[in-house]
């Protein structure tokens, strides 16, 4: 079932949270790889990368293994939010704002 805004924010009250302009979705600035750099799940790009590859990087709970996705408006859940988790445990949320 598809969660609310109310529900998401809820849900995700204390993970790690980085802003994102939705302009920036669907340009290079808004590859996986430097998001989740730029948001703190990863020392750099290139140990970002690597995982992603791996498989240990999911985007919204489904794995990613291209290392060249770049987020876009299709990934956005109620509220502009966009949830990365890297391994079983660590969560950020990405909200996207006109801003």
């Amino acid at each position: 079932r598809q969660l609310s805004a109310q529900e998401l924010r809820e849900a995700f009250h204390g993970a790690p949270t980085t802003r994102l302009a939705s302009a920036v979705l669907g340009t290079p600035a808004a590859g996986l790889v430097a998001v989740a750099a730029e948001a703190g799940l990863y020392p750099s790009r290139g140990r970002a990368r690597q995982d992603v590859t791996g498989g240990g990087l999911s985007v919204n709970n489904t794995a990613e293994r291209d290392a060249n996705r770049v987020l876009t408006a299709a990934d956005l859940l109620p509220g502009g939010y966009i949830i990365l988790r890297k391994g079983k445990k660590h969560f950020h949320v990405l909200h996207v704002t006109d801003e």
